[in-house]
């Protein structure tokens, strides 16, 4: 583990990756360790996309700018192709993306590893993440108090 991850930026995370001071496999593995001890607390993350990540980083180009760091999707506007694509609505539960949107593909390029997507209010449209689909998403600071906003999910993943 990781100890000091919750220190660094992408940028950090980029560069101690590149200087070698850490493993890609270190910092995926301690990005999946956090998901899994606080998400179900929080429920940041609705899809965890962990195999993908690793195949991600198997298939990605050590010299990309942002090999090995880890990221999560808003499941509202990116689509990663093979994976769930709902926007938080209970009719696009099954939905399954066929291709990978413009940003994604250049989140590939930069070498980042997908680790998952993150719950948003269903199509974007209330001020609060709690969808019924994936259900509330929690502050991480205060468990009675949602995150808010149609990135609810990725803000309490980040704090």
């Amino acid at each position: 583990m990781f100890k000091e991850y919750t220190q660094y930026d992408a940028l950090g995370l980029a560069q101690l990756i590149k200087t070698r001071q850490i493993s890609p496999e270190e910092v995926l593995e301690t990005a999946i360790h956090i998901i899994e001890k606080t998400n179900p607390n929080i429920n940041a993350v609705i899809t965890p996309l962990y195999d993908e990540a690793w195949a991600m980083l198997k298939q990605g180009d050590p010299q990309a700018p942002f090999y090995g760091v880890p990221l999560l999707l808003k499941d509202l506007l990116t689509q990663m192709k093979g994976t769930r694509y709902t926007k938080s609505c209970r009719a696009l539960a099954q939905n399954i993306s066929d291709h990978d949107t413009t940003d994604m593909v250049r989140y590939r390029g930069a070498g980042f590893c997908v680790l998952g997507k993150t719950n948003t209010p269903e199509f974007g449209l209330m001020g609060v993440t709690e969808p019924d689909l994936h259900g509330p998403t929690r502050n991480p600071w205060n468990l009675e108090l949602s995150p808010g906003g149609s990135s609810g999910g990725s803000a309490a993943a980040v704090a």
